[in-house]
């Protein structure tokens, strides 16, 4: 064996962890950041900008002392989510883990090893608990050594369970999930004579429950290697918090909105294999190298992950047929480079072979009454403290509503839409209103409480009409509907 040759093991169990979301509540004050995709980044971008310190005083008990590492092996994500915070107001559940650890050294055999125990706090929804090996010595670690050390690992997951639930969660609260299988990861780094310094050969070898990766080329930093292991586990943690995320959206768990909207959140992008290796857009979860990207993808084909992405993608077709169209477009509300996931599966599930021809008043009227209606949904996503409009009068508009919005939207998108004429709309309905409604389109609203005795909205039982809801919801972002004032 070469001299320069080292051997690293690694033993990984996972534990996924929605209740930060679906349990949010039951957090302890200091960590109730972590149970908001807003909050948690607000806390992050302070502490990155040096406006405010994590407070250090938190214990995982009988491992060591907790910290959020904004620097070193996670500047590049840092700094990536700062900048896409200023470029595209991307706010995401950040990869970058609250992170304690404790290290020893013990001998074997007149051989010292050095042992880290570590517990990383993921806020994409799962909890990773590793016990690192090496040595300095040019030789692999003993066998026998390794299993007595997977024995101990195995038999303390309990307990730093338990850690886990005392620094996260108030008194007595207990965490239903259980920790994953081990996954045992070798690194084994070997020397070679490389004109290019920053040269190096690198292979995986997966053959569960062992992942080996050899990297052969000059010597490497110990933070080099980290994020190799970093690459390596993150397919083994998505594996597991996706059931466990697909699972708590069928429950009872995530019913509020907001909790349902963070789960779809975390299925179509934090946990898409598809954003880790992609580095098309330079996305906030793409790993930042392309050594890195080649481990993960490796791994993740090996367990057969984008597989299994699919299959859970598959199955939100049938969890949108539960929802009611406002809330499935509201859902839609994502950032664009995954919106057109999901309008997919939307196109998928309100599907129509009905084919109406319109133009004229028709068009212009019955499209201002799309918009009305998504933009009454957004407006409640994104402001619910200020507008709270019940569900049976999302998108109803008077005939004076109607009579503003839709010349204004024909001046918006001259050519497109023509004018409408009052005669069109008065005396109340007006001829364009009743056409619509007989051809099932809009319906009549009554009421009571307002000036406008009648007033008007799309049909949501017509197959075609959700049909345009989903398809102008995928062409179209935000500010269109902000922008129209509808």
């Amino acid at each position: 064996m070469p001299f320069d040759e080292r051997h690293k093991v690694s033993f990984c169990a996972f534990l996924p962890l929605p209740e930060m979301i679906t349990k949010s509540e039951s957090l302890r004050p200091e960590l109730s950041f972590l149970g908001s995709r807003g909050s948690l980044w607000t806390k992050f971008y302070r502490i990155l900008k040096g406006y405010a310190h994590f407070p250090e005083n938190l214990f995982v008990r009988g491992i060591g002392r907790l910290k959020w590492a904004l620097l070193g092996d996670n500047l590049y994500h840092s700094i990536n989510h700062l900048t896409k915070y200023d470029n595209y107001y991307i706010r995401c559940r950040v990869p970058i883990p609250l992170v304690a650890h404790k290290e020893r050294r013990e001998c074997f055999k007149d051989i010292f090893y050095n042992l880290v125990h570590s517990v990383r706090i993921y806020p994409s929804l799962f909890v990773e608990y590793r016990l690192s090996i090496s040595t300095s010595a040019p030789l692999f670690i003993d066998e026998e050594y390794v299993k007595s050390k997977k024995t101990t690992f195995q038999s303390s997951i309990g307990r730093v369970k338990r850690a886990i639930e005392h620094l996260l969660f108030d008194k007595n609260f207990r965490i239903r999930r259980r920790f994953s299988s081990t996954e045992r990861i070798d690194l084994v780094t070997r020397g070679a004579n490389f004109d290019d310094a920053e040269s190096y050969e690198l292979d995986v070898l997966f053959e569960e429950p062992r992942t080996t990766i050899i990297l052969g080329g000059p010597s490497r930093s110990k933070k080099f290697k980290d994020r190799l292991l970093y690459a390596a586990t993150l397919p083994f943690a998505h594996r597991v918090t996706f059931t466990s995320i697909w699972n708590v959206l069928l429950s009872d768990e995530a019913k509020a909105f907001n909790k349902m909207y963070d789960m779809v959140y975390c299925l179509l992008y934090t946990l898409n294999p598809k954003w880790h290796i992609n580095d098309e857009y330079s996305l906030v979860y793409c790993l930042p190298s392309s050594y890195l990207r080649h481990v993960y993808q490796k791994i993740a084909s090996a367990i057969k992950l984008k597989q299994k992405y699919e299959f859970i993608r598959d199955k939100l077709q049938d969890f949108t047929r539960t929802l009611s169209i406002s809330d499935a477009l509201a859902l839609a509300n994502l950032p664009h480079f995954i919106r057109d996931d999901f309008t997919s599966i939307l196109q998928k599930v309100y599907t129509s072979d009905a084919e109406l021809h319109m133009e004229g008043p028709l068009l212009t009227v019955f499209d201002y009454l799309l918009f009305a209606f998504l933009r009454d949904g957004l407006l409640m996503q994104t402001n619910p403290q200020r507008y709270r409009i019940p569900d049976d009068r999302l998108g109803s508009r008077s005939a004076n509503q109607i009579d503003k919005g839709s010349n204004n939207l024909a001046k918006k998108y001259n050519g497109m839409y023509t004018r409408v004429k009052r005669s069109e709309l008065y005396p109340v309905p007006g001829k364009t209103l009743e056409t619509l409604r007989n051809l099932g389109l809009i319906e009549y609203l009554e009421s009571n409480m307002t000036s406008a005795s009648l007033s008007f909205r799309i049909s949501l039982s017509n197959p075609y009409v959700l049909r345009r809801l989903v398809n102008l919801r995928k062409a179209l972002s935000n500010k269109y509907f902000f922008n129209l004032g509808v």
